[in-house]
């Protein structure tokens, strides 16, 4: 009770003073992304590794890879936007890629496979003919 007799709420929680007031959600930081274990083999790097020739840099590997690409979607008279919806990437991207300024991950080489309706063994095997009738 206090000076005037009336009742006061004990169960009332006190602000701890060792504590910051808590910050809107929308103020508070972003917890930190956790990293994966593994990280992502680069599809350039793995067929660099398969290169028992080592003669071309890994630049001319993606652009040899992205022609067989081209190729391959040329002989199904598909657009870049058309291989894109079937592979479930954007227009750029595919772009990208047949050009050998983007990396590709091996995923992605699957759907893209997947999207010509070829297996990745067949468009892997086809760069590989290109590969060797460049040198």
């Amino acid at each position: 009770m206090n000076a005037l007799g009336a009742r006061t709420n004990c169960l009332r929680r006190r602000p701890r003073r060792d504590r910051l007031p808590r910050q809107p959600r929308h103020q508070r930081p972003h917890p930190p992304r956790t990293r994966q274990t593994e990280t992502p083999v680069r599809l350039h790097e793995f067929l660099e590794r398969l290169d028992v020739s080592g003669s071309e840099p890994g630049d001319s590997t993606l652009v040899t890879l992205g022609r067989t690409i081209r190729g391959a979607r040329r002989a199904r008279e598909m657009s870049q936007e058309a291989l894109g919806c079937a592979a479930g990437l954007a227009a750029k991207h595919v772009s990208e890629i047949e050009r050998g300024n983007r990396d590709v991950r091996f995923t992605t080489l699957v759907r893209v496979a997947k999207g010509l309706g070829v297996s990745v063994g067949g468009l892997l095997s086809i760069y590989d003919l290109e590969r060797t009738a460049n040198n």
